[in-house]
């Protein structure tokens, strides 16, 4: 919402906003007695009498671009191109990248996965039961009371 220029919108807590005229001392006649005159400057290119004698920035001029050198042939030519564009301003404007397909051998997979199904079950029962037995013997030496296993 847009006001004219001469209003404004009051917000306090707890009550619902207050759409007012803003006070401008300078034409209200009850506050043109308290309009005063501009102090007068000691000299003409200071903007108070007591401003603080201007020192040098250290930090200025300071930063400087990065090297050329750290970029390769590829890099430089994108940066260059970079810098141009953000000196001409309007749209952004980015290289697309090359897609490269991977080097090498492209991966076969094998015929023989599907007949070694059954070779690969057994072996996992065969492995899984080994675990099992030890992990039975592991728990009942853990919980027969007859042994104490902190013998000292």
């Amino acid at each position: 919402m847009q006001l004219p220029s001469d209003q404004e919108i009051i917000q306090v807590s707890g009550n619902s906003p207050i759409k007012a005229q803003k006070l401008r001392y300078y034409e209200d006649k009850n506050f043109t007695g308290r309009v005063l005159s501009p102090p007068k400057l000691t000299a003409p290119n200071l903007p108070y009498a007591d401003v603080p004698i201007s020192q040098g920035d250290d930090w200025n001029g300071c930063t400087r671009p990065v090297d050329d050198r750290l970029f390769g042939e590829e890099d430089q030519k994108a940066n260059r191109a970079a810098h141009r564009a953000a000196n001409e301003g309007g749209k952004e404007i980015k290289q697309e990248l090359d897609e490269k397909k991977p080097e090498g051998d492209e991966i076969v997979p094998s015929v023989d996965l599907e007949d070694n199904t059954a070779e690969i079950d057994a072996k996992r029962v065969t492995e899984l039961a080994k675990t099992t037995a030890i992990a039975k013997q592991a728990f009942a030496a853990d919980n027969s009371p007859d042994i104490d296993l902190l013998d000292f």
